[in-house]
């Protein structure tokens, strides 16, 4: 299988993941986990409803730093794929994943069959 079309998709879709990742996130120290940005709480004497919204900007920036840094990691594991050769593989069969699936999904993991498993 030629995989050069769908590295530069997952490539592209990473670049993408990372910038809106960074709207919502911080990039862990040493590492490549990513951490909620957290609004500034600090400010005591903000009015209740101030801090009613700075918590669910918290919340809202804890669930899409969590949605996108699973794709991110999706995507990562895919790009893992192609250097080593497995990419294009069922994970769960070993059966190859049809490229109609992988067109839909570059970051597929697995075949059809398996897609919720």
């Amino acid at each position: 299988m030629d995989t050069a079309k769908f590295k530069i998709k997952l490539e592209e879709e990473l670049r993408r993941l990372e910038s809106q990742l960074s709207q919502v996130a911080t990039k862990s120290s040493g590492s490549s986990d990513w951490e909620p940005s957290l609004p500034d709480l600090n400010n005591q004497s903000s009015a209740p409803e101030d801090m009613a919204d700075k918590f669910e900007e918290l919340e809202n920036n804890v669930a899409s730093e969590v949605e996108l840094e699973s794709k991110l990691i999706r995507i990562q594991t895919a790009l893992k794929g192609i250097e080593s050769g497995t990419y294009g593989t069922c994970t769960v069969c070993g059966k190859e994943i049809p490229i109609a699936r992988l067109e839909a999904d570059p970051s597929a993991i697995t075949c059809t069959e398996h897609a919720n498993s």
